[in-house]
């Protein structure tokens, strides 16, 4: 679920669905971060595209967008580490930055394995997903836990 807040610090504009968003509305909920979401629907994708080519604030003509003050970003993983530094969530030094770097490109990788499947059938991708996706990619992160001895990635 959204949250709709009319005092959110940041707000995520996207198509009424859940994908390239999805990493950080996670973020924000886990850490209990109120945002407005703004749907774009299709009918009006290709005004809200232009508009925003012209104004700088769609820079490569895509979304998800997030609007944070005076900044405007795209690219969900740009987003993801935007909103990791800002909260404290991105590591204690340049190390642990550079490993939740690395995790995320990860995941960007098992996120597309998806999207690939997504596109080829979507009636059969949920099941797909869980026969060749999360088998293909869990295993690196359980290991990567495993050898670190603790629940997290990064940190404590």
């Amino acid at each position: 679920r959204y949250r709709r807040n009319k005092m959110a610090k940041v707000q995520i504009t996207y198509f009424p669905f859940k994908g390239r968003q999805a990493a950080f509305v996670l973020l924000l909920e886990d850490q209990q971060i109120p945002y407005d979401y703004v749907p774009v629907e299709f009918a009006n994708w290709r005004e809200v595209k232009q508009k925003g080519l012209e104004d700088g604030t769609l820079p490569f003509g895509q979304i998800p967008q997030l609007k944070d003050g005076d900044l405007y970003l795209v690219q969900s993983s740009a987003i993801v580490r935007h909103l990791a530094r800002k909260h404290g969530l991105y590591g204690k030094d340049s190390v642990e930055a550079a490993k939740c770097d690395m995790y995320e490109e990860g995941i960007t990788d098992m996120r597309n394995d998806a999207m690939k499947l997504l596109f080829a059938d979507i009636t059969k991708a949920p099941e797909e997903i869980k026969k060749t996706v999360i088998p293909k990619h869990a295993p690196y992160f359980e290991a990567i836990l495993k050898r670190g001895g603790t629940d997290y990635l990064v940190g404590d």
